[in-house]
Parts: C-alpha cells; structure tokens; sequence
C-alpha cells in the first residue's frame, strides 16, 4: 500500500487518509443536500495535493461512475428540453475550462477558485424566492459557464443549481435533469483533459485508490440519519464554502 501511495499523487499515508475523509464528507453532503460537495471537496483537496490539476482531474474519475448511475436511475424525470439547451453550452464550455486548468497560472487559479468559492456562498445567501421561466437559449451562457466552472474548479453544479431553483423545477425533475448534465458534462471533461494532457499515470492509479472510499461514503450517506433539518444544514455548507474559500484566497495571495 505504502508503495503504491508513492507512486500516487498522494505520496503519504497521513495525506491519503485526509483525502479520505474529505471524499467521505463530500459523499454526505451530496446525498442529503444535493450540491456543494463537488466545491467543498476540491477546494479542501487544493489544500492537500500538490497541484489543483491533481484535484480536479482525480475528483471527476471518481465521481463519474455514481454520476452514471444516479441519471440512469433518474433518467424518465429528465427535462429534454434543458438538456438540449444547456448541453449545447457545455460542449464550449467544458474544452474551454479544460484549457484554462492546463495553462493558468496555478497561484491565479487557486485565487479564482476562492473567489468563486465565496460569490456562490453569497448568492445562495441572497437568492431571491421567485420563480421565472427561462427562454430555450437562455441554457446556453449557462451551460457555457457551468462547463468553464466544471472543467476548472469541478464546480459545474452552482450555475445549474440557479437555473433550475430559479425555474421553480420540481424535486425529481431537478435531481434527474441535475445529474444527467453532470454525467455530460464529465463525459466532455473526459475528452477535453486527454486532449489536453492532463491525465497521467499518478492521477489515474489515484482515483483507483479511492474508488473503495467513495463507495463507503455513498452507502453511509444512504445508511446515516442526521438529525439535521435541511436548512440548518445547507447553512453549514455554506459556511464550509466561505472558511474553504477564505484559505485559498489567503493561499494563493
């Protein structure tokens, strides 16, 4: 075990297990609220990996297979027409944020990271309680955005999140339209990183090393009764994002 971890990106044991636990809590948080876990964990993962290259792309190969499965299992609540529109953005976006994670100036991205980080906090805070109905093109800039975000920072979901919650989408229309732009949207990661050279040896034998983890953490978010009410909870994500996003800043400056 001890060899395989030097060949990793994650080079000790103490590392590994802080990695561990990290994805544990991310796997919670994405069961109970559905968002904020993709943020949370990359922006604690920047703070134990080398390199937010080896967060991001080790973060989307472990995620892929539960992001699968959950838009197959969803799959006859998807919203058709959104799945278009958006996608449709996500096929620029994703390449252009593939690009951006292999040239960008690592402290810079780390900064933007934080920043990002701290503007999606606010703007749950201050998200106005209405309902609009969004035109066919707006998916557009919002799939381009939640591509560039997703490929960078694996923060794909705040912009959808807005979108569907401002559409007044129903619980499974939101959950299965949700996860099925999240598997495009890797899928598009998936070709843009190789096309790139953001995949390495290191990062694949890496996201192997996990897999037994995210598995843990998906039965014990399904396993696990929190008493917790679902507001009180997203307000700890919230604040989780603000000190997450604060220490990157304080990072990268």
């Amino acid at each position: 075990m001890i060899g395989l971890l030097g060949r990793s990106v994650f080079g000790t044991l103490p590392t590994y297990l802080a990695v561990c636990a990290v994805l544990l809590g991310a796997q919670l948080i994405y069961v109970l609220i559905g968002f904020g876990a993709g943020m949370i964990a990359v922006g604690a993962l920047a703070m134990l990996l080398p390199s937010l290259q080896d967060s991001v792309v080790v973060l989307m190969l472990v995620n892929m297979p539960v992001e699968l499965f959950v838009a197959l299992s969803a799959r006859q609540h998807v919203d058709r027409r959104t799945l278009i529109s958006v996608g449709s953005g996500l096929l620029v976006g994703a390449p252009l944020g593939s690009l951006g994670l292999r040239f960008a100036d690592p402290r810079l991205a780390l900064f933007g990271l934080g920043l990002f980080l701290l503007l999606v906090a606010a703007t749950f805070l201050l998200l106005p309680a209405k309902q609009l109905r969004w035109p066919f093109w707006a998916g557009l800039p919002v799939g381009l955005l939640a591509g560039a975000f997703g490929s960078m920072f694996s923060a794909a979901g705040p912009t959808l999140v807005l979108y569907f919650r401002l559409a007044g989408a129903s619980k499974d229309t939101f959950r299965g339209s949700l996860m099925a732009l999240f598997f495009v949207n890797s899928c598009l990661r998936l070709i843009s990183y190789a096309a790139v050279g953001l995949f390495d040896p290191r990062r694949l034998l890496s996201a192997l090393l996990l897999v037994p983890v995210i598995l843990l953490g998906a039965w014990l978010g399904n396993a696990i009764q929190m008493r917790l009410s679902q507001s009180t909870f997203e307000r700890l994500v919230l604040a989780a994002l603000v000190c997450i996003g604060g220490l990157l800043l304080g990072r990268a400056l």
